[in-house]
């Protein structure tokens, strides 16, 4: 019996001392959850040991990284830990380091959520088709433990702070001191809305976005930014969301939201026999959309007698559409250089510009003459549609089409809703010609579509 207790405590004490001698992080392998909800997609790691301290992978894309931003949770945003990711095509890199504390209790670490850039662009959990090159460091020395394959085109090197195998980052050495990171908070006061801000705290050079989120009956005005008694610059991403590089200093973001005007009716034209227009056959494809907009004193014929289906249609003539849809209110100058003062199209445009409808190509031009794509049409009813406060959740599928994936960047997301409203539909053959030029008959279907199936 003796021998038997003997025997039983060797055999302890052995798988014990086994036990012990194993590295904490060949304990598991780690693994990225994929779940989504309201706030986009969010990314978990999981599989931790109790002394990871850095983790570094690579996800690839179902679409262009440069169209997806990763904001890291609240538990990253922390003094001593340092996190940045890269991009390149499909594929993007996150590193995350600490210098002290352990990443991840109970071997689980909230990494952040995904979201698309593209204006009306959603994510789903499929958004990230696989993950490959984990590379895990363990507290103290720094020593590296990776798992599975490396990535097929590894995207960028690491960043200068990201420690390699068998450094001590603790240590000294030539690695730079954390970046200072500034606070980002809104105003107090602001009504008629609320506004979300990616980062509360964000280091001088940093990405901050800024999503602006109007309450029933109101619409975005304007959203600022300032900082270090400088007002600072604003980029539009689309989708009342914003970006600004942030400053060495803390920052205040002000968003005004306007209530809605009250929806003036358009004045029909009055009933007549038959169209006058002798260019359009009566079974014609686009006849009875003519009718509409004609009676609806949306559009009218290039001449008396003429509609000229055919014809170009300009970014001025649609922006002006939508004016006299909206009952023609009056608005200050954009400052677009090349809309003066005077034009036909002038208080239109302006009008426009004030209501985020339209902003123009940049350096202070609209373009007022040049023919309008089927995709920045798309872009202008997906704003207007906004500014009405009608739903912009309508998905297509853009992959139906065998030019689907030439819709621009700054387009997808208005493109793929103009198509699950059943706006914008392809051409024969398959096609969906976002960059073609939309003729008069076309813009007048697809003017007769919005009226009918959103401004209810």
């Amino acid at each position: 019996m003796k021998t038997t207790k003997k025997v039983l405590s060797l055999l302890l004490a052995v798988v014990l001392t086994l036990m012990l001698s194993v590295p904490a992080l060949a304990a598991g392998e780690p693994k990225l959850d994929v779940t989504a909800d309201a706030s986009g997609v969010r990314l978990t790691v999981s599989g931790l040991a109790s002394d990871c301290q850095g983790l570094q992978f690579t996800m690839r894309l179902d679409r262009a990284a440069s169209e997806v931003d990763l904001t890291f949770s609240a538990a990253l945003d922390e003094p001593g830990i340092r996190t940045a990711k890269s991009s390149s095509g499909t594929a993007m890199t996150v590193y995350i380091a600490s210098k002290s504390a352990a990443l991840g209790e109970g071997g689980s670490l909230d990494l952040g959520a995904l979201s698309a850039l593209a204006a009306g662009s959603t994510l789903t959990s499929a958004a990230v088709s696989s993950v490959s090159g984990w590379k895990l460091l363990r507290s103290g020395d720094f020593t590296e433990e990776t798992f599975g394959p490396s990535p097929s085109t590894p995207p960028v090197n690491p960043p200068d702070w990201w420690p390699g195998p068998g450094s001590d980052e603790s240590s000294g050495g030539s690695t730079a001191p954390a970046p200072t990171r500034y606070r980002v908070e809104a105003a107090s006061g602001i009504t008629g809305g609320k506004i979300q801000l990616s980062a509360s705290q964000a280091a001088a050079g940093d990405q901050v976005t800024v999503t602006a989120l109007p309450d029933t009956g109101y619409v975005v005005d304007r959203v600022t930014a300032s900082g270090g008694g400088r007002d600072l610059v604003l980029t539009d991403l689309g989708g009342n969301r914003y970006s600004f590089a942030m400053p060495n200093a803390n920052v205040t973001v002000q968003a005004l939201f306007a209530v809605l005007p009250e929806d003036k009716p358009v004045q029909p034209q009055p009933p007549a026999a038959e169209l006058p227009f002798v260019d359009v056959a009566p079974d014609a494809w686009y006849r009875e959309a003519v009718e509409y907009v004609y009676r609806m004193g949306l559009m009218n014929g290039m001449s008396a007698t003429a509609f000229v289906p055919n014809g170009t249609t300009t970014r001025a003539q649609i922006v002006t559409i939508l004016h006299r849809l909206e009952g023609t209110p009056a608005a200050s100058g954009a400052g677009f250089t090349d809309v003066p003062a005077g034009q036909w199209y002038a208080p239109a445009i302006n009008w426009a510009a004030s209501n985020a409808i339209v902003d123009g190509y940049g350096g202070g031009k609209f373009g007022p003459d040049d023919q309008i794509t089927r995709e920045q049409m798309a872009a202008i009813l997906y704003r207007y549609a906004q500014y009405k406060g009608y739903s912009t959740s309508a998905l297509g599928d853009l992959s139906l089409f065998s030019d689907g994936d030439q819709v621009s960047g700054w387009a997808r997301g208005p493109m793929v809703w103009a198509n699950g409203s059943g706006l914008i539909n392809g051409k024969s053959g398959g096609v969906l010609d976002p960059q073609g030029h939309a003729t008069r008959a076309e813009a007048a279907a697809i003017l007769m579509r919005f009226c009918e199936n959103l401004a209810q």
